[in-house]
């Protein structure tokens, strides 16, 4: 099961298509397939300097610059694009939940969870207020993260929202049309 991006009355912002899961999953296979060549590149240079040339200083120099170079690619340039494409994959298979809310705030920082960057999005729920068993009133917000790769869209403080998260990773992003103005393409 796909997402499809659809726009109707109103902003719809659909975050992930099927084009973003094959352009992140061919992104990380091609960071695999580079790490490969690292690996085979430090392999033949390692087979040389220690049968043809014999020189253990320079096969010692081999294995710890290969490896250093492994190491780095690998965290720096594969593992963000396995945590991200493990993301999209998750949310392609997992169960998704809709919600009517209100926006509070967008943060313009960062923060990283499960391997991907987010920005938090506080939303307040459209529900008459409840109260617990103490009179207290029910905390009705929410946090909400916002793929940091993708644009955030422009919303007003008490605009009306529809969401659909996985979790608490958002998927798709529906706000209400303004009043009085054209519904949109």
């Amino acid at each position: 099961m796909g997402f499809s991006a659809r726009r109707i009355g109103g902003m719809n912002v659909e975050l992930y298509r099927d084009e973003d899961y094959r352009a992140a999953k061919r992104g990380m296979l091609a960071r695999f397939g580079v790490l490969g060549l690292i690996l085979a590149a430090t392999a033949v240079l390692l087979a040389l300097f220690v049968t043809v040339w014999r020189s253990p200083i320079l096969s010692i120099a081999v294995c710890a610059v290969g490896a250093a170079a492994m190491f780095f690619f690998l965290s720096l340039k594969t593992l963000p694009w396995f945590y991200y494409w493990r993301y999209q994959a998750d949310i392609r298979r997992g169960r998704t939940h809709e919600m009517d809310c209100r926006f509070v705030s967008l943060s313009d920082s960062e923060r990283v969870s499960d391997g991907v960057s987010f920005r938090e999005l506080v939303v307040r729920l459209d529900k008459p207020e409840e109260k617990n068993e103490r009179g207290e009133k029910i905390d009705d917000t929410r946090l909400l993260f916002w793929d940091a790769d993708k644009t955030a869209p422009a919303l007003k403080e008490d605009e009306r929202l529809h969401i659909r998260a996985f979790g608490n990773y958002i998927v798709s992003l529906e706000a209400e049309a303004s009043k009085g103005g054209s519904e949109g393409k």
